[in-house]
């Protein structure tokens, strides 16, 4: 409903083999300065290779489907360790540049298309849109209450130019029982996430899930 998943996998999956690659190199020279009895130096080395020969075979796969979510309720004796759970994704629209090239009328564009979209959000997604130019002072506070409230980013996110034209095109979106959230045009142009007191992870996804659908 809002957006196609932007994923950094491949840039993680490319630093991950080249990681493992001088990993290799690095064992292949210690092997030549080792007898040739040390089988578990050999050993070491072929299980990498096969291991990055199965990854540059193995395509990431983004499924949305909760109902393939395996995730069976905690026993209760585990379950009351953890306070809450939160599943959070980042998403970008099609049509745009990332934030670091985007336009402030752009900006404004996506704004306006995900007020659109979560304004007709039903049931327990139902909720309120805050844009952070037009926030009174009553509901900058409650938002600061929930720890909602983002806010400009540091001095990294300002030399890629992320900071422009603050605040606007920037707002927040959460559902009347505060356990959905849309931040609008933070880094990503869309930070989506599911949260709710307690350990139940199923329950959490399948409402990231229906969402997103």
């Amino acid at each position: 409903m809002l957006t196609r998943r932007m994923s950094k996998a491949f840039h993680l999956r490319s630093a991950y083999s080249q990681v493992v690659r001088m990993w290799i190199q690095g064992l292949e020279c210690m092997q030549d300065h080792t007898t040739p009895t040390s089988s578990s130096l050999t050993s070491s080395i072929r299980s990498l290779k096969t291991t990055m020969a199965t990854r540059r075979l193995t395509k990431h796969i983004s499924d949305m489907d909760h109902s393939k979510l395996v995730c069976p309720p905690l026993p209760p004796e585990d379950a009351v360790l953890i306070r809450s759970t939160r599943v959070r994704v980042g998403r970008n629209l099609d049509e745009f540049p990332l934030g670091p090239g985007i336009t402030n009328d752009q900006r404004k564009q996506i704004e306006s298309r995900v007020s659109q979209a979560v304004s007709k959000f039903t049931g327990d997604l139902a909720g309120k849109y805050y844009p952070l130019n037009n926030l009174s002072e009553q509901e900058k506070k409650q938002l600061i209450e929930d720890h909602f409230l983002f806010k400009e980013g540091d001095r990294f996110l300002e030399a890629v130019g992320l900071n422009r034209d603050w605040p606007n095109g920037r707002g927040i979106f959460h559902n009347n029982e505060k356990t959905f959230l849309v931040w609008v045009n933070e880094e990503d142009q869309l930070r989506i996430i599911s949260m709710q007191d307690g350990a139940d992870l199923g329950a959490v996804f399948e409402r990231l899930s229906r969402a997103c659908a």
